[in-house]
């Protein structure tokens, strides 16, 4: 069996809204929905973090890994994330998008951080940042293409798609063996 559930991240969608630029209209909306491979991981997911006594607890009984710990190199070379974007504009034209990578909560994340150091290190690369006030600002706004380039030289995806991917189709995009995947939620 299969699990999906509706999320709405205000926050991030709040911050969109209020960057420069064209912003969201009053009647836009927004939401996220991940589908998970069975319902015993979407629950989990669901659930959140145990508060931090309890995750103290189950480090000591090893059921966590212990602060510095993290998940093996086969199991993070085996691990990928796919975000499928859909957006439809006040005239019905609809676009799809959607980024791709290997193992999101080590190898990607440092690729990302690094490549954002770079963008701001280089004088190349500074040169094609899109102008800015400063402030607090989301990294498409900071960095623009100079850091999507970056990114898709070093094995990230960024494409524009002709429909959204059903959620079974995420399953062939898994590598053989990979330990993150998606299956078919029927309720979607």
């Amino acid at each position: 069996s299969t699990l999906a559930w509706r999320s709405v991240d205000v926050f991030r969608a709040r911050a969109a809204a209020g960057l420069p630029g064209p912003v969201l209209s009053d009647d836009a909306t927004y939401s996220e929905v991940a589908v998970c491979k069975d319902e015993g991981v979407a629950r989990n997911l669901a659930r959140g973090l145990p508060p931090p006594e309890k995750r103290r607890a189950m480090i000591d009984r090893g059921r966590l890994p212990s602060p510095g710990q993290g998940p093996s190199e086969e199991v993070r070379k085996a691990s990928w994330f796919e975000f499928s974007f859909a957006a439809t504009a006040e005239d019905g034209q609809r676009v799809f998008t959607a980024v791709r990578g290997g193992d999101p909560g080590y190898t990607e994340t440092s690729k990302m951080v690094s490549e954002a150091a770079l963008c701001l290190a280089l004088p190349a690369e500074r040169s094609r940042l899109p102008p800015s006030d400063g402030g607090v600002l989301t990294p498409a706004t900071a960095f623009g293409p100079a850091l999507i380039d970056r990114l898709q030289a070093r094995g990230i995806s960024f494409s524009v798609q002709d429909k959204l991917p059903r959620p079974e189709e995420l399953l062939r995009l898994a590598p053989p063996g990979g330990t993150t995947s998606a299956a078919l939620a029927s309720k979607l």
